[in-house]
């Protein structure tokens, strides 16, 4: 059955000009003087948050004074840290969380016992609202776990299968996932299947109608090729960010004004898009 895009119909016309806009303005790639993983930008897309080789390591590194700060070295520190317009929250160690101040650099231990062992369990009680506020894979990936300050809920809209790379949408009603050999697709919170966008990888949302992905080619082994694009779910139109790049762009990542877009290549090399 092809579900694809059928939810999103009633946003055609809206959709198709806010892509002619797009469209109309210049793309810009910078590459960053910097070796890093996974990038995401803060909330007022000034600062990007990024993982050392391993994930072993974290960096934070401002766009405007071109400055990199070392926020923390350890196993797994790199891995899926948050930002927000205060603080960063990351994995310390087995035990503990740390919450970092952005103004004062003031650190905070957290025991995991309170957190459920990840900075966006926390991050979601702290926040104090019902409605579903982080979306990420279970533990073990078997299923899409949907958070809020009330608690925790499961979902499994495609059964027994690994989901990967969780998307909460900005209006908190809809979340993209990947299953590897799959492809990825699109599920509301009570893990009903809406939509699927083929077989392309790290989907993210850019705003409520557009996501964010990479379409890649490997030879068995490794990526050989892979392109970035911003997609309009109502009119299926496509953007191409990095056709016109040799680099084989991985984790893309888009600020929260959608102005830029960040990746890695496999060797650790960042790069920038300014739309």
């Amino acid at each position: 059955m092809n579900m694809k895009y059928a939810i999103f119909s009633a946003f055609v016309f809206v959709s198709l000009s806010m892509q002619a806009q797009k469209a109309s303005k210049a793309l810009s790639i910078e590459k960053l003087h910097l070796k890093g993983f996974s990038a995401q930008f803060s909330p007022e897309g000034d600062r990007l948050l990024y993982a050392g080789k391993h994930f072993n390591a974290l960096f934070l590194y401002d766009l405007d004074q071109k400055e990199v700060t070392k926020v923390a070295d350890g196993i797994g520190v790199g891995f899926e840290p948050i930002i927000t317009s205060d603080a960063i929250i990351y994995q310390k160690c087995k035990d503990e969380l740390e919450r970092i101040e952005l103004a004062s650099e003031e650190r905070q231990i957290v025991p995991v016992s309170q957190n459920n062992l990840n900075p966006k369990d926390y991050l979601a009680r702290d926040q104090k609202l019902g409605e579903v506020y982080f979306a990420r894979s279970s533990s073990d990936l078997r299923s899409i776990v949907l958070l809020s300050y009330a608690g925790a809920k499961e979902i499994t809209p495609l059964g027994d299968v690994d989901y990967i790379n969780i998307s909460l949408s900005p209006d908190r009603k809809k979340v993209l996932f990947r299953v590897s050999g799959m492809g990825s697709y699109i599920a509301d919170l009570n893990g009903k299947v809406l939509g699927e966008l083929g077989d392309v990888e790290f989907p993210k949302w850019v705003n409520d109608d557009e996501v964010l992905y990479t379409e890649t080619e490997d030879d068995g082994y490794q990526y050989i090729r892979s392109n970035v694009y911003i997609e309009s779910l109502a009119g299926g139109s496509k953007i191409a960010l990095t056709v016109d790049s040799d680099a084989i762009a991985l984790y893309p990542s888009v600020s929260q004004d959608e102005s830029k877009v960040v990746f890695n290549t496999p060797e650790g090399e960042l790069y920038l898009i300014h739309r």
